[in-house]
């Protein structure tokens, strides 16, 4: 009799150990598959970055990744979809404080405002124009309006003001007319708009913010561009979060509405961009072709190359999302927690994924409510109140320690993509906060167990070969009918043959154990039948 372990997989916790298939686990720790063998997870390592008491969400600044961005919300953080961007902008949403823009000038640390620009006042021809008259009654008369519009420091345009009353003008005449005061601290600078005739608002000129007052003797002939900004309504400030929805746009969303920002404009939320569906939203994530939304219910999928004509497919599947932290883009599909078990969603449908691997209460147990999520390799990295595990729908369930400090608790994360490194934000018992890398350190001690493995007679179990990466250890766990449980070890830093303490088992189990690879396994009834 000879039993080889190799193509290792995780664990499928519905399954009793002796019904498991070939290559599962019954237990593992600390490790993942790689290859046909299975490598243990490195220890965090200290990333050096200090965090202020309070916060909840983290990252690095993009542009300068000795500089981070923190805020007391569970929000996100995106870089903006603007090209060759001077001002290296970034952005952020989250559940309780005010979207925000995050930016440098002239190379300095990050400076962030809230995102909004406010409406400016609205502007007023003086009374004393109301008598004004050309004079010759050759000379073409308009009728004619003024609004207002405000620039920040970043070159974003607000929506405009409301217009002034109708006046009569006409070309050479020198209209006086008050721009109000500036109302919002981020503008620098005000933009004067004229329409005459009932047609486009064009630019008549610019002003610094401080000045209140000008003269328009601009002809209707030399007036400038017709203004771009008119449906740049603000940002509602109740914005939830963050996702790249792809083509140049950012998406969000508040209470059961989905929002989209102007293109390559992530300042500008237009109110004609605004879906509402039947069911608040709990998270989103954008995966190759859509952008997946998850509810209290069911899942939304919308599809789009410009937020201006989006269409929306609701799932028949029940699903909530528990977790907004838990919805993870996993390239094709997004994955996120709900009540039925980890789902699969994409253009293409939803699925659970878990149905065959936990039973629904031993899911529930897992508490998906506290999932913090990230897509790491080609696994669901998950870290939760209970634990935490990776999870690949071919290769199973393989949990691991945080940090080997009991209470340690995952706030939020950030990968960065140029050094491939996962970053945690991580919160000990005493509250104190620190910045990990993942998977950076020494590697830790791994464990995995087989299946258990059952015989209608006695199994002769003599010899066994361990094919690792260092030192490990095979570990042979057996009973006899009598359910006494016999246990014998062997460690060993090649891969020939050696020699258990003889036995018979009518069921065994099979553990191995290494801070190294371990490419395979056997056991065997003699040292023969290995070769």
């Amino acid at each position: 009799m000879k039993i080889q372990f190799s193509q290792m997989k995780g664990m499928i916790p519905v399954l009793d150990d002796n019904l498991l298939p070939e290559g599962f686990a019954s237990r593992t720790l600390n490790c993942r598959p790689e290859g046909d063998g299975v490598v243990p997870f490195k220890l965090p390592v200290e990333a050096g970055f200090s965090v202020s008491a309070g916060v909840k969400s983290w990252s690095l600044y993009h542009y300068d990744k000795t500089e981070t961005l923190s805020r007391t919300d569970n929000a996100d953080f995106l870089r903006g979809p603007i090209a060759n961007d001077a001002y290296n902008r970034m952005y952020a949403a989250g559940d309780s404080e005010k979207p925000q823009v995050y930016y440098s000038v002239g190379g300095s640390s990050p400076l962030f405002a809230d995102l909004a620009i406010k409406v400016p006042n609205t502007p007023s021809v003086s009374s004393s124009w109301n008598n004004a008259d050309p004079g010759d009654p050759s000379i073409p008369v308009y009728n004619s309006v003024y609004y207002v519009t405000g620039v920040t420091i970043l070159g974003e345009e607000s929506a405009p003001s409301d217009v002034t009353q109708v006046i009569q003008r006409w070309d050479t005449a020198l209209v006086p007319v008050s721009l109000g005061s500036n109302n919002d601290s981020r503008v620098v600078k005000r933009r004067l708009y004229r329409s005459d005739a009932g047609g486009d608002f064009q630019l008549v000129l610019e002003a610094v913010a401080g000045i209140n007052t000008t003269n328009d003797g601009t002809d209707t002939a030399q007036l400038g561009y017709v203004c771009e900004s008119e449906n740049f309504n603000a940002p509602p400030d109740n914005l939830e979060g963050l996702v790249n929805a792809g083509n140049g746009y950012m998406a969000s969303w508040f209470e059961n509405t989905v929002c989209f920002c102007e293109p390559y404009y992530p300042h500008a939320w237009p109110i004609d961009y605004q879906y509402a569906i039947p069911a608040t939203v709990k998270g989103m994530a954008a995966t190759q072709g859509a952008l997946i939304v998850t509810t209290d219910s069911q899942p939304y999928v919308f599809q789009g190359t410009h937020p201006g004509g989006i269409s929306i497919l609701k799932l028949d599947l029940r699903a909530p999302n528990l977790s907004r932290r838990g919805i993870v883009d996993m390239g094709e599909t997004a994955f996120y927690p709900s009540t039925e078990g980890l789902v699969a969603i994409g253009a293409g449908g939803a699925n659970v994924l878990t149905r065959e691997i936990f039973s629904k209460e031993q899911w529930l147990a897992l508490d998906p409510a506290s999932f913090v999520a990230f897509r790491y390799r080609s696994f669901y990295l998950c870290f939760a109140s209970t634990g935490a595990f990776a999870f690949d729908p071919a290769q199973g369930y393989w949990p691991l320690e945080i940090t080997g400090v009991s209470g340690d608790q995952v706030l939020d994360g950030h990968y960065d993509d140029e050094t491939d490194t996962l970053y945690l934000l991580v919160k000990s018992g005493d509250d104190s906060l620190t910045v990990f890398e993942f998977d950076s350190g020494d590697n830790m001690q791994m464990l995995w167990e087989s299946r258990e493995y059952v015989r209608s007679g006695q199994a002769v179990i003599s010899s066994g070969r361990l094919d690792s990466e260092g030192q490990a250890t095979i570990t042979l766990i057996g009973s006899h009918r009598s359910n006494d449980v016999y246990a014998s070890s062997h460690t060993t830093i090649t891969d020939e043959g050696f020699r258990f303490s003889p036995g018979f088992y009518s069921r065994f189990k099979v553990r191995l154990e290494s801070e190294g690879r371990i490419n395979s396994a056997a056991i065997a009834s003699s040292k023969v039948e290995l070769v």
